[in-house]
């Protein structure tokens, strides 16, 4: 199945309350492309945070396997942008590709993922609270062996990449420009406490990060 506007002309809003404009739950192969996804919300700002909505993304795909998300303009998401949820532990949740999107004003993160063996490549992630953020429970497979390379992840009030929850494990991440991340933390705040890219949890481990680009402007 392959959803497909005519360019960011095509628009789709959020019908308000806390669900996705498109859900796909449980279904395979499917395609959306080429249009513009507004979630309704107020984008997060410095020190000024919207109560996140929880369920409230631009789309959110629970398991199935080998969606494309390209060539999306999704914009103020009451909770993320893109929700790939590995409902039963990325047994049944692994393939997806993002690629050529814009990402923005997301009151959590741009991009979330707990699915495994994707791509996430030429997307512009940026003015959200956290950039993106690759996640799994405890012993579960998890947002594990991902590649994620040429993107521009920048200018997200927290952090710019969370790898987290104890299964981020073997991801490749090369050649993306990681600037002006913890846009937040700057000289006017006091707890300097988010980076580009933070990584915790007992299996966030064997991941290979090279060739990207970290730069901030603000010197922090």
């Amino acid at each position: 199945t392959n959803l497909r506007g005519l360019g960011w002309g095509t628009r789709i809003y959020s019908a308000g309350g806390a669900n996705p404009v498109i859900l796909l739950n449980g279904v395979s192969w499917c395609g959306v492309t080429d249009m513009l996804i507004d979630g309704g919300g107020t984008p997060p700002n410095r020190g000024a945070f919207p109560a996140v909505v929880t369920g409230s993304n631009a789309i959110t795909a629970n398991d199935g396997i080998l969606h494309t998300f390209r060539n999306l303009y999704i914009s103020n998401c009451k909770n993320d942008g893109i929700f790939l949820n590995s409902v039963s532990g990325g047994i049944y949740s692994y393939g997806h590709r993002i690629e050529g999107c814009y990402v923005s004003g997301a009151c959590n993160a741009g991009i979330v993922t707990s699915s495994s063996q994707g791509i996430i490549t030429n997307n512009q992630i940026r003015y959200n609270k956290i950039g993106m953020q690759l996640v799994g429970a405890t012993g579960s497979i998890g947002a594990s062996a991902n590649t994620i390379n040429n993107n521009q992840i920048s200018y997200n009030w927290w952090d710019g990449m969370q790898l987290s929850s104890s299964a981020a494990g073997s991801l490749t991440v090369y050649r993306n420009n990681i600037e002006n991340n913890h846009f937040n933390s700057n000289s006017i705040d006091a707890d300097n406490a988010h980076s580009h890219i933070a990584m915790w949890g007992q299996l966030t481990q064997w991941n290979f990060i090279t060739g990207n680009n970290f730069w901030t402007e603000n010197g922090v």
